[in-house]
């Protein structure tokens, strides 16, 4: 592949038997339990298919792991805890977060409310995703401009607080994407995106290995190919910048599709080839 640094890979890279999109599941109305920080961002990170709790269970194993969820790497690798989940759907412009270190760098300098792109089942009520971010970091990994708004909107300007402060107070910002529990992936570093179980993943850039492997897995084939979908959609819809995290996403959606494909043919048997 000859991709520039600032291009977005041509839609053709997916492989040409995707299927069809996978309906966008909406979130619960009901007030979302907030998940346990760490002092440390692991150095990678598994995940999986959302779910009611906003928990992102790990695609490695039968037990899914709170640890794992990458919305809580991300927090770590930002020194702050998760914002807790909004009790209305009139959002603050600005939103209080726990410092977990008393390091000062880095730190974010917003949050992002994250939304599903409306569909024709759009729920306005549906909480976001609350994502915290670095104006910089966002800059350069994604091309589109998604604090634009907070320009727009005039909302207050983040501050470095001082040594002693336990908090941080910085402006929430919303954003629509096509999938949006699997934004925090495109935040990670490359190393940390495992969107595959790791045998799976072990197998790569064996395409058609991978593939066949994943598809014994039916019990979780349906759910690891919607993040792997949801993550490729956010990434072409942004402009997902670092090349290296792009490869990663795009070869998990690659591969969840052709174990798609493999496993319609199985269950529909010979008129399907």
């Amino acid at each position: 592949m000859n991709w520039t640094s600032n291009d977005i890979p041509p839609r053709s890279e997916s492989p040409a038997f995707v299927p069809q999109p996978l309906p966008i599941r909406p979130r619960p109305k009901t007030q979302l339990a907030r998940p346990s920080a760490r002092s440390q961002a692991p150095s990678s990170t598994r995940i999986g298919p959302p779910t009611p709790t906003h928990t992102l269970p790990s695609p490695s194993s039968s037990e899914s792991d709170d640890d794992d969820h990458p919305l809580l790497t991300l927090c770590a690798m930002l020194n702050v805890a998760p914002p807790p989940p909004p009790l209305t759907s009139d959002l603050p412009q600005t939103i209080e977060l726990r410092l977990t270190t008393a390091a000062r760098h880095p730190l974010p300098t917003h949050v992002l409310a994250i939304y599903d792109t409306p569909a024709p089942t759009f729920d306005p009520h549906t909480p976001p995703l609350l994502v915290p971010v670095s104006a910089p970091w966002l800059a350069q990994r994604l091309r589109a401009d998604v604090l634009a708004s907070q320009a727009r909107q005039n909302n207050p300007q983040p501050r470095v607080p001082p040594a002693h402060a336990r908090a941080l107070r910085i402006p929430l910002v919303s954003l629509r994407v096509p999938h949006a529990l699997s934004f925090p992936i495109l935040l990670l570093p490359p190393d940390a995106i495992a969107i595959l179980p790791p045998n799976v993943a072990a197998l790569l850039p064996d395409t058609a290995a991978a593939a066949r492997l994943l598809a014994c897995d039916a019990a979780r084939l349906e759910t690891i190919a919607g993040t792997a979908q949801g993550a490729w959609k956010n990434a072409l819809a942004l402009g997902l910048q670092d090349q290296a995290a792009l490869q990663r996403v795009q070869a998990a959606w690659n591969v969840a599709a052709e174990a798609r494909r493999l496993t319609t043919r199985r269950t529909e048997g010979p008129s399907a080839r």
